[in-house]
């Protein structure tokens, strides 16, 4: 009986369709001819989701070819041969995915309430880590393409070391959090605002920390939540005017929400309760008018520019989240109260 690596090319390509990723990855390491016709010939991966989690202990890789389908591997970070193992390994998967991953996540655990030594031990592993990450994805000539990069760690150097790396084209979705701080804390990302992935992505998705960039550096979003640590009639402003696109607007304004075709929703956190008199007066300066609502005491809304059909809203719930958000102006016509 021939044996699989005498086999003709043909054969084996035709032998490998029928095989997940898991198998071919089985497969490999059963010889070095095995193993180099399918480096060579780098069969697709099927792989949709891949899930990396670090700890000072080891890193778990996760990776889902399905929503019912999914495999976790996971390798020690005690000793240099495991961790060269992972690597190795994990290198296989990106040279054979060749379609567009739904969602890339990396994780670095935390603990709060760690002393010095343990927090040295787990900053050193995490600088590893992610060293050795950005020095895989970066000379790669064909950028790895995902539609949700989903980061868990907690300053923006650690994120430079992935999000340059991710195709630019292809991200649509960014979710950032920063780890289980017990406060709200401050997240410079003034590098993270400039590249082409943030400016190309559709959504954002943060959490546990205050955003202290300009406000323009988010509006692009169609669907966007950010912390802020204060609301002024500027930052209102700027989220609502337009330019002026009728010669009978009076005020020329900045590009910026209402000029977007495509939004769903912009949301905002603030600290001051929704019922402040300083919060209301902001809205009534800024906005048309407002109308009741069922669930909030008021929505305050302003006619687009140019749209008929159409308002932006703007309203507060108990929990201190703004939300803007465009409907239709049937909706709001007949219970509208026009500020004098």
């Amino acid at each position: 009986m021939t044996s699989l690596s005498k086999m003709p090319d043909i054969v084996l390509s035709t032998i490998m369709d029928h095989l997940n990723f898991r198998s071919l990855m089985i497969l490999r390491k059963t010889c070095h001819d095995i193993r180099n016709f399918i480096d060579d010939s780098i069969p697709a991966s099927s792989i949709t989701k891949i899930q990396l989690t670090v700890n000072p202990e080891q890193v778990v890789l996760e990776f889902k070819y399905s929503e019912s389908v999914s495999q976790q591997n996971f390798y020690s970070l005690c000793g240099q041969e495991a961790f060269d193992l992972f690597w190795n390994d994990f290198e296989i998967i990106l040279k054979h995915q060749k379609l567009i991953l739904e969602s890339f996540s990396v994780t670095l655990k935390y603990k709060n309430g760690l002393n010095k030594l343990e927090a040295s031990v787990r900053d050193r592993v995490n600088l590893r880590f992610l060293n050795q990450l950005k020095s895989l994805l970066e000379p790669r000539k064909r950028l790895l393409q995902i539609e949700k990069l989903d980061l868990i760690m907690e300053d923006q150097e650690k994120i430079m070391c992935v999000l340059p790396y991710i195709d630019a084209n292809k991200i649509k979705e960014i979710v950032i959090f920063p780890g289980p701080k017990r406060e709200m804390v401050v997240f410079p990302s003034d590098k993270v605002v400039e590249t082409e992935q943030w400016k190309n992505a559709k959504k954002l998705a943060s959490a546990n920390f205050l955003v202290v960039e300009p406000i323009e550096k988010f509006t692009h979003f169609d669907n966007c939540r950010i912390f802020v640590d204060t609301i002024s009639v500027e930052m209102i402003q700027k989220l609502k005017e337009v330019s002026a696109i009728d010669q009978f607007v009076l005020t020329v304004w900045p590009n910026n929400l209402l000029q977007s075709k495509t939004l769903k929703s912009f949301e905002l956190n603030h600290r001051p309760h929704y019922q402040s008199p300083e919060l209301t007066q902001i809205f009534r300066t800024v906005f048309d008018g407002s109308f009741p609502d069922d669930v909030y005491e008021d929505c305050w809304f302003s006619r687009i520019p140019g749209d008929n059909e159409h308002a932006l809203v703007i309203r507060s719930c108990y929990y201190s989240w703004i939300t803007f958000s465009r409907r239709e102006w049937w909706m709001i016509k007949p219970n509208y109260e026009r500020i004098s």
